[in-house]
């Protein structure tokens, strides 16, 4: 049931389909849940329950930089991957009110992480931090996803539809300029607001 819901993408499954695929009656798959939100909930749980927490990057640009912000760069670019993974979990992490939940046995280990690894900050704003990377991953991929969309180069009228890398390349790009600026700011010690 959970891996119907993955393979359709969390952002377009149905619970039709998903009965379809399991080969029961739609009605027999709401014995089992209540409503496409507790699968959701479920397919958030699944995702939460595997091992993937960051390590610091060790791409050639981001050498000799602090390693909390290498650790900074590993969280963003182990989500956007995760992201790329799950196709639709960045709307579904976006719009499920129980999302956060689920997350937050890792939230407690980032925060540990980027204290070892030197955060220059002060402790109190390690969750900001944390959900301000976690926020501008979300919101990128969902405006990338959204890019995707034959739809909306069609509706504009402008440009040929760029293939999905391309467009996962530009996504990509844009994520990185923002996350050096969080992490600019952070360096320069801009005052952090606290969660």
């Amino acid at each position: 049931m959970i891996e119907s819901a993955l393979n359709a993408g969390l952002d377009k499954f149905t619970l039709t389909g998903v009965a379809r695929d399991l080969g029961v009656s739609t009605p027999s798959l709401y014995r089992i849940i209540d409503a496409r939100a507790d699968l959701v909930d479920l397919c958030l749980r699944h995702i939460s329950q595997q091992k993937f927490l960051p390590s610091p990057v060790s791409v050639t640009k981001h050498k000799g930089e602090p390693e909390w912000q290498s650790y900074i760069w590993g969280m963003s670019e182990m989500l956007w991957d995760l992201m790329q993974q799950y196709p639709g979990l960045s709307l579904a992490l976006a719009q499920h009110p129980g999302a956060p939940a689920h997350g937050e046995h890792y939230i407690v280990q980032l925060k540990d992480k980027l204290v070892e690894t030197g955060f220059p900050g002060k402790e109190e704003s390690l969750d900001f931090i944390i959900h301000l990377i976690g926020d501008t991953v979300i919101t990128t991929d969902i405006f990338t996803t959204h890019m995707r969309s034959v739809d909306s180069y069609d509706l504009a009228k402008k440009n040929p539809h760029p293939d999905a890398d391309e467009v996962n390349q530009v996504g990509k790009a844009q994520l990185e300029t923002k996350v050096q600026f969080i992490i600019d700011a952070v360096a320069a010690g801009v005052n952090l607001p606290t969660a």
